[in-house]
């Protein structure tokens, strides 16, 4: 009876493309510990690049925390564990001026934590 229920796990399993699986892993991981401000803004940079005007990691610094009411410092760790996390990319004190934006797993974060599906 064990081998049986083993086999058709796996025949399941098998129907579902393992990125699929590792999408819905990262979602549900990202949903459970990122903060409320962290989500708050990984939206807010999800719509911003859809107007295709790149904007550096300062400009997200002062902008976020005039929008969303937040010190900058908030603002500022909050956008540092997104980057530790791979979810965004940004310039950094050796590397200045280089946009920020939404790296592939963060596209699909974002895209879920917005209501909908990613936009890729």
């Amino acid at each position: 009876m064990y081998a049986f229920s083993v086999e058709a796990r796996v025949s399941v399993r098998s129907t579902i493309r393992p990125s699929e699986i590792l999408e819905e892993s990262l979602v549900r991981l990202a949903e459970k510990v990122m903060t409320d401000v962290q989500q708050q803004i990984l939206k807010y940079i999800l719509l911003r690049e859809d107007h295709g005007d790149p904007k550096t990691y300062s400009w997200y610094v002062r902008t976020l925390s005039k929008d969303l009411g937040l010190p900058e410092s908030t603002v500022k760790w909050s956008l540092k564990s997104l980057r530790d996390a791979c979810l965004i990319e940004a310039g950094s004190a050796a590397e200045k001026g280089l946009p920020l934006r939404l790296t592939y797993p963060g596209m699909v974060v974002a895209g879920r934590v917005c209501g909908g599906e990613p936009r890729l």
